[in-house]
């Protein structure tokens, strides 16, 4: 027995038949003796029918179709679309749903998953697909896997996939939907009032951070980590809070001079849009100097007063004020009388959002007027590589004094400090400027240095609380601070080996309108028991920029830091951008920023507004 295969390939949809003739010979013997071969035929009657290859998304209707499906089975072609819903998604986490592909047909069918075209371009893909192609066999089933892992907090993302077969014969579309949950940090207090003690003493207080997200959050404080930096030292100063284990943050308040202190420490978060803050107040006193005692009202009224058009007055004006009627106070504060002598400029008035930390705050000079007290001309001094020799090296700092009064200018740094600024402490006329030094004097060789200088201003008349006669009358001292870093590692010689993470190789900006600004974090950690120096390379079109730019972060610390994008024209942009680590070429990160921006496209159905008929004194509007 011989067997014979016969094939099948049709080309379009239909009933095919046919006959194959086969011919064949048959031997025997003729008269002769030789070998005569008698040619003989059979027909062979064939049939087939052709079918495209139909897949779809499984629904219950295809649940209930039994898989030795007929021919006469009556297939429903109009599936409604599948829909897969993600839910609550942490940032930064991943979540894979699949959906089951049915072949309705009676041959094996060649799928593929793309996104459909209008989301292609896109430069927030968030959802993939782990097996974008695959083969389903006759009235089989295939599990295809839909990934969602979202990088942009609180937002809620789409996206569209198609599942076709060969020749585009057959199409479903499959809608991802996903919503990012980004973490949610709180304070337990806004307001650490570490009240009188001596100048010799110090004191704790502490506050708790608490995240009710199931999204862990990394933060940091805008404060140097280094003891002794600081009159207010932080610990922890940066760190992971999650829900289930919220932080206790202590602040220790060690002065230096018997003045009085306020300063607002900002709390910078991972994934987060917004920032932080708690405000510390504490004064010293000496047996020499005994300044006016802050307290938590003086905060509150000193924003009040910034509102009023009175920040920029001393407590002598004040009380002048105050004493001619000028001004009053009530439950909100001071407030300027009706039909007074003198009122405030316009520039002098600051909105209801004066002392609200933002981030654009981060990257301009967005200071109201009003609130101008003294301002500094530079706040990062970067010495670079300097010899280790016993030479002090210098750089010049500019204050500027913006109020109508004398200031008093004091510097915290302590007696082991490397980082200083003379004068220690200087007065500063109205509407003048003075300069000052800063100082850096390295000790020893293949070292990384770095510090935050912390400095005070505040109206020469807060020096003695003898000269404050009205309590309503009293304000609060500012906080200057500039960052400063050097090495004294020699040309050549190679620096500590460094292990910094960066938290995203591709982060993805927030869209916006064209000439407006959208903002994101990135978070880079020190793992090594050594500090690190990093500097981020800076964009050539200054679209994209990073705050803060350089710094030196201390063993196992975090620096979150905030992104910025602000796109001058409707475009799309993905930028690389080194961060140059420890001065070595070899421990170069490089990570992209991508960006869009659009322009407000209003849109209208019809370019032509119908009347309809109407009656006299009747107005009516119609518009299709």
């Amino acid at each position: 027995a011989e067997y014979m295969g016969i094939t099948f390939t049709p080309c379009t949809a239909g009933v095919f038949d046919g006959t194959i003739v086969i011919h064949y010979n048959a031997e025997g013997k003729g008269s002769k003796g030789k070998e005569q071969g008698e040619e003989r035929w059979k027909c062979v009657k064939v049939e087939g029918i052709g079918k495209f290859p139909y897949v779809c998304v499984a629904s219950p209707l295809a649940a209930e179709q039994s898989s030795d499906a007929t021919d006469t089975d009556v297939f429903d072609y109009n599936l409604e679309d599948a829909v897969i819903d993600f839910g609550q998604v942490p940032v930064d986490c991943c979540v894979t749903k699949c959906v089951d592909v049915v072949n309705r047909s009676r041959v094996n069918a060649f799928f593929k998953v793309e996104p459909i075209s209008s989301t292609k371009g896109n430069i927030d893909n968030f959802f993939t697909c782990v097996a974008t192609t695959g083969v389903i066999q006759a009235h089989g089933t295939h599990k295809v896997k839909f990934s969602y892992s979202p990088s942009l907090h609180n937002n809620c993302h789409i996206q569209y996939f198609s599942i076709t077969t060969v020749g585009q014969l057959s199409r479903t579309i499959v809608k991802c939907v996903g919503r990012a949950e980004g973490p949610n940090l709180q304070l337990s207090s806004e307001i650490l009032d570490f009240g009188l003690i001596n100048l010799t003493q110090e004191k704790n207080l502490s506050f708790y951070l608490s995240n009710s997200s199931e999204t862990p959050a990394h933060f940091s404080f805008g404060t140097s980590t280094y003891e002794g930096d600081s009159v207010f030292s932080i610990s922890p100063s940066s760190g992971l809070v999650t829900r289930e284990n919220p932080l206790t943050i202590t602040v220790t308040f060690k002065p230096t001079h018997a003045i009085a202190y306020y300063r607002r420490l900002v709390l910078t978060l991972g994934h987060c849009d917004w920032l932080l803050y708690c405000d510390v107040i504490g004064t010293a006193h000496s047996d020499q100097s005994k300044p006016h005692v802050f307290t938590k009202c003086h905060v509150t009224n000193h924003f009040n007063q910034l509102q009023q058009g009175l920040g920029r007055l001393s407590s002598e004006h004040l009380m002048e004020l105050l004493e001619k009627k000028d001004i009053y106070y009530d439950a909100e504060g001071l407030k300027w009388s009706h039909g007074a002598d003198t009122s405030p400029t316009k520039e002098d008035i600051c909105t209801s959002e004066i002392g609200i930390p933002t981030f654009d705050r981060l990257f301009n000079d967005s200071t109201q007027p009003g609130e101008r007290f003294v301002s500094m001309d530079q706040t990062i001094f970067t010495f670079g590589q300097v010899s280790a020799s016993q030479h002090t090296y210098q750089q010049s700092l500019n204050l500027t004094n913006h109020t109508k009064a004398t200031v008093s200018i004091v510097w915290t740094q302590n007696c082991k400090s490397l980082f200083w600024v003379e004068p220690q402490s200087l007065d500063i006329p109205p509407l003048k400027s003075q300069s000052f030094r800063v100082c850096f004097k390295p000790d020893g060789f293949d070292k990384f240095f770095g510090t935050q200088l912390e400095g005070y201003a505040f109206y020469k008349v807060m020096r003695d609380h003898r000269l404050i006669s009205d309590e309503r009358c009293t304000t609060l001292s500012r906080c200057l601070l500039a960052d400063a870093n050097a090495h004294t590692f020699s040309t050549g010689k190679e620096t500590f080996k460094a292990d910094l993470h960066i938290s995203n190789r591709n982060i993805i900006m927030p869209p916006c309108f064209a000439g407006s600004a959208s903002y994101n974090t990135l978070y880079v950690i020190n793992n090594a028991e050594t500090s690190a120096i990093y500097k981020f390379q800076n964009d050539h079109k200054n679209e994209f920029s990073i705050f803060p730019n350089e710094g030196i972060i201390p063993p196992r610390e975090t620096r979150v830091c905030v992104v910025r994008y602000e796109g001058r024209s409707a475009e799309k942009r993905s930028v690389k951008i080194n961060c140059y680590v420890n001065n070595n070429q070899k421990y170069t990160k490089s990570f992209y920023l991508s960006a869009s921006s659009d322009e407000c496209n209003a849109i209208v159905d019809n370019d032509v507004i119908f009347f309809s008929i109407f009656s006299f004194n009747l107005l009516l509007f119609k518009f299709d």
